[in-house]
């Protein structure tokens, strides 16, 4: 077993094996992640980190190179994505030992903090020294959302030209924060940010200049409401947008 970076030649088995164990049914998952790779100016092939047992590559991650606010600072952050193994190799500890050297890696490359968001759970990550950070969530039915006057703002869906202002709103709103992602105004626009839906969807203006914007998915039966922000003294727009939000769901 040895655990290296991909090389080039390895790409496309990559892209295969995320299509594999990811999403299957998807007949255009291949482009989701070569866009992941190809449309991403931080990526290096480093960074996919992956497991070779006798010549086959059996299981994978991927590090994403992003920097994140902290007290009114800035760190580089090593975010870990898309771990698997392969099904026919599960259960051998490929996946285990990948990310006991990934730690190593993300120290020895300059990072100075390493964050993954996990699907299956947190003990299989606790196990290898990982901790657990709580966020704070909300449900609301809809049916027992109030009926609240609108705020002197319009919604409407958003358009491509709005990316400057949208990146402005982004910039200022998170400006003393602490967790957000440091963001360029071409990270709005890349393959990666397209196809996992980080584009906000609505935006409220006033007086025809766009102020607060928010990025809400809406599948049946569900709102999910990703990330909404709002320039300093506009902050009832985010009543506006919630009205809408919620005229969108009662729709589906």
């Amino acid at each position: 077993m040895k655990i290296r970076g991909a090389k080039e030649s390895e790409l496309e088995e990559l892209i295969g094996l995320q299509q594999l164990v990811f999403r299957p049914d998807e007949p255009d998952a291949q482009q989701r992640y070569w866009a992941y790779v190809r449309e991403d100016p931080t990526y290096r092939l480093h960074q996919s980190r992956v497991v070779v047992n006798e010549g086959r590559i059996v299981s994978h991650l991927r590090v994403l190179d992003r920097k994140i606010r902290v007290r009114g600072g800035k760190l580089r952050v090593g975010g870990i994505a898309s771990v698997l193994t392969h099904p026919d190799f599960r259960g051998r500890g490929y996946a285990k030992a990948l990310m006991q050297k990934t730690a190593r890696y993300l120290y020895d490359t300059g990072y100075e903090i390493g964050l993954l968001f996990t699907a299956i759970g947190t003990p299989f990550y606790a196990s290898l020294g990982w901790t657990s950070i709580p966020l704070a969530t909300f449900q609301l039915r809809i049916g027992d959302a109030e009926r609240v006057e609108p705020a002197a703002h319009m919604c409407r869906p958003i358009l491509v030209e709005d990316v400057e202002v949208v990146h402005r709103i982004y910039r200022q709103s998170c400006r003393g924060m602490t967790g957000p992602e440091v963001r360029s105004k071409l990270y709005w626009l890349l393959g990666s940010s397209r196809w996992r839906g980080v584009f906000p969807t609505w935006v409220a203006l006033r007086n025809d200049k766009v102020v607060a914007y928010v990025n809400v998915e809406i599948e049946k039966g569900r709102v999910w409401i990703k990330e909404a922000c709002a320039l300093a003294g506009e902050e009832t727009a985010y009543i506006d947008l919630a009205r809408q939000v919620v005229h969108l769901a009662r729709e589906s």
